[in-house]
């Protein structure tokens, strides 16, 4: 009889695992499943706001279209130095510093906008990359979103223009160079713009104690600096 029971019960041992398998009991791990239960974040990367190309500095003011303008005027060594004066389209200061038309190599042509163009742009041709005059429409856009202020740098007064975003950029007062004379005016930011308005003169970037100026152009042979931007 004892034999019977002790034979009944390995019987029923040896059947257990394959019971509780029938039962659903038997599961298997899910890899696929992180330890929480749900897919890592995404951690999202935020573009810088200040940077270098070629050695020159730019700042980004948070404009729609992404423009980054340069902190300094081609050919200035600080940001409070006016740079080179240059005539439109020209690409060497001329000769005795006599801002003449027949220094300057567009006046007189009918050409189109010459952002970009390494035989126009002074930005391009000296600073290499991609840095290239700012356009009309440009200029226009920091108008609309970024405001102006005279300001001092150094010991040298400007313009102060501040982005949406709170960066901002410096551009000194320079007033204008013709024939061989610079004539000063009481405050006066006044940079060169890549659109012609016709054959003999082109729009400027321009800014006094009024304010900005959108529609303020002069002679292609007069010199002014040439503050450099970049597309995003």
């Amino acid at each position: 009889m004892k034999t019977m029971i002790r034979l009944f019960f390995c019987i029923l041992l040896c059947l257990m695992p394959v019971l509780s398998f029938a039962q659903g009991k038997v599961t298997r791990p899910n890899h696929n499943r992180n330890s929480q239960g749900s897919s890592p974040k995404k951690e999202s990367v935020q573009e810088p706001t200040i940077g270098t190309l070629n050695g020159h500095d730019w700042v980004d003011l948070g404009l729609p279209s992404g423009t980054r303008w340069a902190t300094c005027n081609v050919g200035a060594s600080a940001i409070q130095d006016c740079g080179y004066y240059l005539s439109w389209g020209g690409q060497y200061i001329p000769k005795d510093e006599i801002y003449s038309r027949q220094n300057a190599p567009l006046f007189g042509k009918n050409v189109g906008d010459i952002s970009g163009n390494i035989s126009y742009d002074a930005a391009r041709s000296k600073w290499g990359g991609k840095w290239r005059m700012p356009t009309k429409a440009e200029f226009l856009e920091l108008t609309q979103y970024c405001e102006g202020k005279i300001g001092m740098v150094n010991g040298v007064k400007g313009c102060v223009i501040t982005g949406p975003n709170g960066n901002s950029i410096f551009i000194p007062d320079n007033s204008v160079k013709s024939g061989g004379i610079k004539f000063d005016s009481a405050i006066s930011v006044t940079i060169w713009l890549s659109t012609p308005t016709d054959s003999e003169m082109a729009y400027l970037f321009s800014f006094d104690d009024k304010g900005f100026n959108t529609s303020s152009c002069n002679n292609k042979n007069v010199g002014y600096p040439i503050r450099p931007v970049l597309s995003k």
